[in-house]
């Protein structure tokens, strides 16, 4: 089996020189990603839960200022 060329060595290092280079931008695009992923999940949990806890709290007030009283509500 004959030996590598030097020629044949430089184009080898240059092509891996360009796949840690295209390795890099994945990297850092999937990291991108990532980060948008966990933000967009940390938003939508956060715009259902709020909602969620704060609602009992809300709907007796809100009833209490239409002058809806609980005797009636047990009727329903």
């Amino acid at each position: 089996m004959a030996d590598p060329t030097t020629e044949q060595l430089n184009r080898m290092e240059l092509q891996l020189l360009e796949l840690q280079g295209k390795i890099d931008a994945t990297l850092a695009s999937a990291e991108k990603t990532r980060n948008i992923l966990k933000w967009t999940g940390i938003v939508t949990v956060g715009a259902i839960l709020i909602p969620l806890v704060l609602l009992p709290a809300v709907i007796p007030s809100f009833l209490n200022s239409t002058g809806v009283t609980s005797a009636e509500l047990q009727g329903l």
